[in-house]
């Protein structure tokens, strides 16, 4: 109201009416798909469950909990012929979300973030970084600046900025590192070789390339990876999804961000 020189009850009045006529508009274009999120506060000590419509601006719903049994009855709470219009879900690897709708919207496709999927691959190559540096020797005090502990720990953000970001000063770090260390640049080259699973053009040629990762990964023999390729098969399903439908929780993650700041 300062800035543009009017009262605050005018504002106040434009921002009603402008809040309602988009509940009208949203009110007259029922949801075909929908975005399950997450925001966690106080340190992931408390979840929250963000709905949204990708298609049309604005949360549905924000329900203090992440638990299935609230996002459940909200989703069977909604209209039958919404219910039944909504083709598409997307959540993040999280059983109860899919339970939820599962037995709310038993039509729906689940599909699963891409980011989240990709989250949790570079995950692996972090954790792979650490148990090598753990292993590491550490040298006296007085030579630690140096120390070979120091230096896999100095690259933990190489490992994980894409290969095309890479300066040449990175490269030579790295090449230095995976001299010493050849198991980290096995879980570097998986990390970011599973970027051709998201680059295929259809499902199938998703599904062989995921499988073809899923060998290299038994051949590697290293173990955070072989955890993530477990979790990826219990959800392979609604990863796949993803090829029918380029459907992701990007929206979904924005609106979070904007709720937490609230």
């Amino acid at each position: 109201a300062r800035n543009h020189g009017v009262t605050f009850y005018r504002v106040d009045k434009a921002a009603r009416i402008g809040a309602e006529r988009f509940l009208a508009a949203r009110s007259q274009a029922p949801p075909k798909r929908l975005c399950i999120d997450e925001a966690a506060h106080l340190k992931g000590r408390k979840f929250n469950t963000i709905v949204s419509d990708p298609d049309m601006p604005g949360v549905r719903e924000v329900i203090e909990t992440r638990d299935q049994a609230p996002l459940e009855k909200y989703l069977v709470s909604l209209p039958d012929d919404v219910k039944a219009g909504i083709q598409e879900v997307a959540i993040d690897m999280w059983g109860q979300y899919r339970r939820a709708v599962q037995n709310a919207l038993p039509q729906a496709t689940i599909v699963v973030d891409r980011f989240h999927v990709e989250r949790i691959v570079a995950k692996a190559l972090n954790e792979t970084r650490i148990a090598i540096q753990r292993e590491v020797r550490e040298r006296p005090l007085r030579e630690r600046k140096r120390s070979p502990k120091r230096r896999v720990f100095y690259a933990r953000h190489k490992l994980l900025k894409a290969p095309e970001r890479l300066k040449q000063s990175d490269i030579d770090y790295l090449v230095e590192i995976f001299e010493l260390h050849p198991q980290l640049e096995t879980a570097w080259a998986l990390r970011w070789s599973f970027r051709t699973v998201y680059e295929a053009l259809d499902r199938a040629e998703a599904e062989r390339r995921l499988h073809q990762w899923y060998d290299q990964v038994t051949q590697s023999g290293l173990a955070d990876f072989a955890a993530a390729v477990a979790a990826i098969q219990e959800w392979e399903t609604e990863v796949l999804a993803y090829f029918g439908s380029r459907l992701t929780n990007a929206f979904a993650e924005g609106m979070t961000n904007k709720v937490k700041v609230i």
